[in-house]
C-alpha cells in the first residue's frame, strides 16, 4: 500500500508540473499573438504612409505641376542644342553598349 501512495505522489507532481509548464507556454504564445498584432497593424500603417507619400511624389512629378512650380520659382526649360544618347544593348552575360564590352558610349545626333 505504501509503494502505491508514493506512486501516486509522484504522479501529481509530474501532472501539476507538466500544466504548470502548459499554462507558462501558453502565456507566452499569447502574448507572442499581441506582438504579433501590433507590428502587422504597425506595418499597415506604414504601408498606408508609404502609398500616400508616393502618390504625392507623382503628383510632384506630373507635367503640370512642374510648369507650375517653374513659374514660381521664374525657371524656363530651354531645349538643348545637340541632344545627347547611350546606346546600351543586353547580351546574355552583361550589359554591352557601343565598341568596348561593358561601356556606355555617349553620341550627338
Amino acid at each position: 500500500m505504501r509503494i502505491f501512495i508514493k506512486r501516486w505522489h509522484i504522479y501529481i507532481t509530474l501532472c501539476v508540473f507538466f500544466l504548470t509548464v502548459y499554462v507558462l507556454i501558453s502565456i507566452s504564445l499569447f502574448s507572442i499573438g499581441y506582438k504579433l498584432k501590433e507590428l502587422e497593424d504597425k506595418y499597415k500603417e506604414l504601408t498606408l504612409i508609404n502609398k500616400n507619400k508616393q502618390s504625392e511624389f507623382l503628383k510632384l512629378l506630373s507635367p503640370s505641376k512642374m510648369k507650375e512650380m517653374m513659374s514660381k520659382y521664374n525657371m524656363e526649360l530651354k531645349k538643348p542644342e545637340e541632344w545627347r544618347y547611350v546606346e546600351v544593348f543586353k547580351e546574355k552575360e552583361g550589359f554591352i553598349s557601343g565598341i568596348g564590352e561593358n561601356k556606355a558610349e555617349a553620341s550627338t545626333r
